[in-house]
């Protein structure tokens, strides 16, 4: 995994900002051209012999943000790897929308959009967090200052063909590839957050979960920012300045609080 170190933020937006220009790390693929097939499978060649060209998927950008360097492996999955997690994350759904019928109507979300709903609310399940906005990504990292370990900022690029079609895969349970899912807004926190997801499939020969930075259609997409300990909280000090903040990220009252207490070191 190619991994580049900041120490403040006006680096780490001049990396962001530049990986699609100018490589930030020595790639310089901004996307994937489509071509057009003749029947045989071959490249079909206009009257010039030039290769003839329907346009291009372009690249885009997930970020992530960890105060740790441990693997992306979703929250269900980093307990006990001898466990079926599929049947335990069954029962989870299940037991949710009999004890939260009240707040989540059966009949107002699909499984999907159930799990999103649930993990932005810490329940355990195959969604891994992901957001389009590098600052948010930024501040999830820096937000330990107390502990003297770096923050580190996964970018993941993918293009509009590698998302998640719900409309054929209805079920979390039947994903047989780990895909990227953009998620229906359907709370406020992901909408603060600017949330995406990683759908983690089990369909493998392991029957378990396995890091996205060893999967092969994204383990060469994968590239990792890291920050220094003691540039933390300078950082979290001047993405306050930006908006970035607890009260923006967690709408409502406990943000608020959990703002409160941070302006007054408490």
């Amino acid at each position: 995994m190619k991994k580049k170190i900041i120490t403040s933020l006006e680096q780490f937006i001049e990396q962001v900002l530049s990986i699609n220009s100018n490589a930030m790390f020595g790639d310089s693929e901004v996307g994937k051209v489509l071509v057009v097939m003749n029947e045989d499978g071959t490249l079909k060649v206009n009257e010039k012999n030039e290769i003839e060209i329907v346009g291009m998927f372009p690249d885009s950008l997930l970020f992530r943000g960890q105060n740790d360097n441990y693997p992306l492996i979703p929250k269900l999955g980093r307990t006990k790897q001898n466990i079926y997690f599929e049947r335990v994350e069954q029962k989870l759904i299940s037991e949710i929308k009999r004890r939260g019928d009240k707040l989540v109507k059966k009949s107002e979300f699909d499984d999907w959009e159930l799990l999103v709903y649930v993990q932005h609310f810490g329940l355990a399940t195959r969604l891994l967090d992901w957001t389009t906005n590098p600052l948010i990504a930024l501040w999830f990292s820096c937000q330990d200052v107390t502990e003297k370990k770096n923050a580190y900022v996964y970018v993941l690029k993918y293009s509009d063909n590698s998302l998640l079609d719900t409309s054929k895969i209805k079920s979390p349970f039947t994903i047989e590839n780990t895909e990227i899912y953009k998620p229906n807004l359907n709370n406020e926190r992901i909408i603060a957050q600017n949330g995406w997801f990683t759908a983690h499939s089990l369909k493998n020969d392991k029957n378990k979960f396995i890091a996205l930075e060893e999967e092969p259609r994204f383990k060469d997409k994968i590239w990792l920012i890291e920050i220094p300990a003691k540039h933390k909280g300078e950082i979290l000090a001047k993405l306050d300045i930006l908006g970035i903040n607890h009260e923006v990220i967690y709408p409502g009252i406990e943000g608020a609080c959990k703002y409160v207490n941070w302006t007054n070191e408490i």
